[in-house]
């Protein structure tokens, strides 16, 4: 089954094997969300408690997580799973796919979004 925003590869599939779906986001093979979302939705899972309404929760205040609280934990796992620990002031921009799932999954009431912000050098 091919889902919305994915297209076929061209592979043959007379040995059994399904093709995969190359990513019309970001033209992954295979798509960058579908390689990372569920070792993603794991991590959550395993650091944030959910409450009995279902809603994450931070462990220490016991106060419900914003939606923003996890896109942000969403984003910064992705880059670890993906990249490694980058270290200080560096930053990289994960795919849209990415991205877009993650808004998906925890969107911004008003659809308000920081976006990614390349570092300035201090040196400039």
């Amino acid at each position: 089954m091919v889902e919305e925003g994915s297209v076929r590869a061209g592979q043959d599939d007379s040995l059994g094997f399904e093709p995969l779906d190359v990513c019309a986001v970001c033209e992954g093979y295979p798509c960058e969300w579908e390689e990372f979302a569920e070792q993603l939705i794991i991590q959550l899972d395993l650091t944030y408690p959910k409450n009995g309404d279902g809603k994450y929760m931070d462990n220490e205040t016991h106060e419900e997580l914003t939606p923003r609280n996890l896109r942000y934990f969403l984003y910064r796992q992705f880059t670890v799973l993906k990249w490694g620990h980058l270290g200080k002031r560096r930053r990289v921009k994960i795919p849209g796919c990415v991205e877009e799932k993650i808004r998906e999954l925890f969107p911004d009431p008003d659809g308000v979004y920081v976006g990614f912000k390349p570092i300035v050098s201090s040196d400039e």
